[in-house]
This record gives C-alpha cells, sequence and structure tokens, in this order.
C-alpha cells in the first residue's frame, strides 16, 4: 500500500532528488502502516505520527510483535541526520495529504471496500476527483487501483473480465504500471482503456514509456482536435503512404514558332511520387461526424455518434432504466 500511495508521486526520472525522497517516504510509510494494522488503528494514528514525527509507538508495535525488517526501518529513519530526516517525514506528509481533514479521516475509520470481493463481483465503482484536488487525491485512487489489480491477477482465469475505464488518466490516476497492464493485463482478465489529451500528457507522465503507447493499447480512437505535433506525426506515419501520379506538362520553347511553321504539341509526362495518406492537418481537423479507428494494423473513419442513436446502448440503457423504474414503483407500492 505504501508503494501504491508513493508511485503517483513518483517522477519520471528514477535517479532525481526527488525520486530520492519519495522512495525514502514509501520507506518510512510502509511499516508505519503495518504497525497500525497490527494494532487495529486507522490513518488518524498514522497521520499523528508522520505530522508529530513521532515514531515511539510504532517501533514499540514492531519491536514487541518480533518484525526485525520493519523495526531496522524504523531505527534507520529515526537516526537519519536531522535535515535528510526533516525531508523523509515532509514528503510522507505530502503523499498523506487527501486525509488532512476530518471528514476524509472519518470516512477511513470503517473500510467498506474489499478488492477481492469486488474483482469477483459484476459490481461498478465509479471514482470522481475535482480538478482541483486531483494532485491530492491521485495517491489514493492509484492505491485504490493498484489493490484491484492485484485482486483481477489473483482470480482464476474463468471470470469476467474487469475493465479499467480512465479518463483524464495523466491527471487522475496516474498508475505508474500502466504500460505493464497495458501490455499484460489483457491477458490476466484487466481490460484498460485510458483517455488523453495526447501523447505529450503521458510522456510528462510515464516518460519514454509513453513512446509505446500506441504498440501497447491495440486499438485506438484519435478524436479532431490534438494539438501535439508529435502525437499529429505519429498518427499520419501510422497511415502510411501512397502512390500518387504526378503529371508536367512541357511547353515548347518561343523559338520553336519562330523557326517553325507549326510548333510541336505540348509534351505531358506523368510520374509516380508517395504521398502521406493522412497529412498532419488532416489528422488534427478530423472528419466531420466521425473518429479515426486503429486497430492492429487496419486504420478508418468510424461514426461518431450519441449513445442514444446508437442501437445497442440506447437499448442497454433504456432496458436499466425501465429496471429502476421497477425498483421504484415495487418499493412505494410495498407495504410498510
Amino acid at each position: 500500500m505504501a508503494h501504491a500511495l508513493a508511485s503517483a508521486s513518483r517522477p519520471n526520472a528514477p535517479l532525481s532528488e526527488s525520486a530520492h525522497w519519495v522512495e525514502r517516504a514509501e520507506a518510512l510509510l510502509a511499516p508505519l502502516l503495518f504497525a497500525a494494522a497490527i494494532r487495529g488503528r486507522d490513518m488518524a494514528t498514522v497521520c499523528r505520527w508522520v505530522l508529530a514525527r513521532d515514531l515511539r509507538e510504532p517501533e514499540a508495535v514492531l519491536a514487541t510483535q518480533g518484525h526485525e525488517m520493519a523495526s531496522a526501518i524504523l531505527a534507520g529513519v529515526a537516526a537519519t541526520e536531522d535535515r535528510e530526516r526533516s525531508g523523509i517525514f515532509s514528503t510522507t506528509s505530502g503523499l498523506l495529504a487527501a486525509y488532512r481533514s476530518e471528514a476524509a479521516l472519518a470516512s477511513s475509520a470503517e473500510p467498506n471496500f474489499d478488492p477481492v470481493a469486488f474483482a469477483r463481483s459484476t459490481d461498478t465503482v465509479y471514482i470522481c476527483a475535482p480538478t482541483h484536488a486531483q494532485d491530492q487525491l491521485a495517491p489514493l485512487i492509484v492505491a485504490l487501483l493498484e489493490q484491484i489489480r492485484v485482486a483481477v491477477y489473483a482470480r482464476p482465469r474463468n471470470a469476467a473480465p474487469v475493465v479499467f475505464a480512465l479518463d483524464e488518466v495523466a491527471g487522475i490516476a496516474p498508475i505508474p504500471s500502466l504500460p505493464a497492464i497495458a501490455a499484460e493485463g489483457g491477458g490476466q482478465g484487466l481490460i484498460t482503456l485510458a483517455c488523453l489529451q495526447d501523447l505529450s500528457q503521458a510522456r510528462t507522465r510515464w516518460g519514454d514509456a509513453a513512446e509505446g503507447f500506441f504498440s501497447l493499447f491495440n486499438t485506438k480512437i484519435i478524436f479532431p482536435g490534438i494539438g501535439d505535433h508529435r502525437t499529429l506525426q505519429l498518427v499520419s506515419a501510422l497511415a502510411g503512404e501512397a502512390q500518387v501520379p504526378i503529371q508536367s506538362v512541357s511547353e515548347p520553347h518561343w523559338t520553336e514558332y519562330l523557326f517553325n511553321k507549326y510548333a510541336p504539341p505540348p509534351i505531358t509526362t506523368t510520374s509516380i511520387t508517395w504521398r502521406p495518406r493522412l497529412s498532419v492537418d488532416e489528422v488534427a481537423r478530423g472528419l466531420a461526424g466521425c473518429v479515426l479507428c486503429i486497430s492492429g494494423p487496419k486504420m478508418g473513419w468510424v461514426a461518431n455518434i450519441p449513445w442514444w442513436q446508437h442501437r445497442h446502448w440506447s437499448r442497454v440503457a433504456h432496458s436499466d432504466r425501465s429496471f429502476h423504474g421497477e425498483m421504484v414503483r415495487s418499493k412505494h407500492s410495498a407495504p410498510p
């Protein structure tokens, strides 16, 4: 859990100074969560230990239970030079920023979500975060998704697939393992739908791994309006090139008219050149009422229609409303 919480804050450069502090904060947070779990404490206790920078209680808990490695980690942090220790605690406090309100702490006192049970069900969980709080809430969302991923991978292989539908994934759910999930998740029963404004967002969050997103995700849907030139160039390159005939006309030189009663006719020649099937500006503009679909080696324009005009999804939505309507009527008509 400490690794999942820290992952959302870990920068792309693994050897940078920021990465060092996040790694050290993860090392501190893991035994604190462990000690709290042993004693049956909640996140309020963990936050108090971090904010007060007091490790005596968790050290006593771990020493009493005989957990030498966890105790050694806390002892190492406690023995760290003052300036470095201050940086570790400050970074750890940042990872727990979402718990700085009484309401958040109260909601964590009695957990009501079991990732294992969810992975074996047909339920749906909606996770939302306001734009101004995405950076603060990202560690919690990543931790939740990582819990679900582990639970899905541990299920029997014949279970129904689980779908991660991640809108604005770079901001609200920056899962560091997203490239791995895209590559191996399908075989483990975890299907990922990731939405980005363009690949520049992915490069900022996942670094060089973002360059392989077009290979990791088998199907890509390109909407018009992309402004990132590198993304547009990549889509244009994937469309390939086509042979285009070029005609050129050679007019007789004016001297031909002076010395010949009848000037020769113009000479027309045809040559072949290669040009992109979709230019960069064509990808950016798109086609009215369509999206560009790239599925494996195939590419083409697909009609983009509202769900209520789609035969299948409109029927699903209608049946869902009818079902809930029946439930409401049954509830109001039932005897007290």
